[in-house]
C-alpha cells in the first residue's frame, strides 16, 4: 500500500499530464451535457445520455491511472 501511495505522490510525466488535462476537459464536457439534459429537460436521445456516462467513468479511470505513472522507478 506504502508503495501505490509514493507512485501516487511521485512527479507524473509530462505526457500523462497532457493526457489527463484532456481527460478532465472531455469528462467535463459529458458532464455539462448529462446535467443540463436533466435540469433542462431537453429529452435528448438515450444513446446520447448513455455515451456520456460511459465517457465520464471512462475518463475518471484514465485520469486517476495515469497519476500513478512515474519518471523513475522507486527503490
Amino acid at each position: 500500500m506504502n508503495h501505490l501511495i509514493e507512485r501516487f505522490k511521485a512527479e507524473t510525466p509530462i505526457f500523462w499530464k497532457k493526457v489527463q488535462r484532456f481527460m478532465v476537459i472531455v469528462g467535463g464536457i459529458a458532464t455539462a451535457v448529462w446535467t443540463i439534459n436533466a435540469q433542462m429537460g431537453l429529452n435528448l436521445d438515450v444513446h446520447i445520455v448513455t455515451v456520456c456516462k460511459y465517457v465520464l467513468v471512462a475518463c475518471a479511470a484514465v485520469t486517476l491511472s495515469s497519476q500513478f505513472t512515474i519518471n523513475k522507478p522507486i527503490a
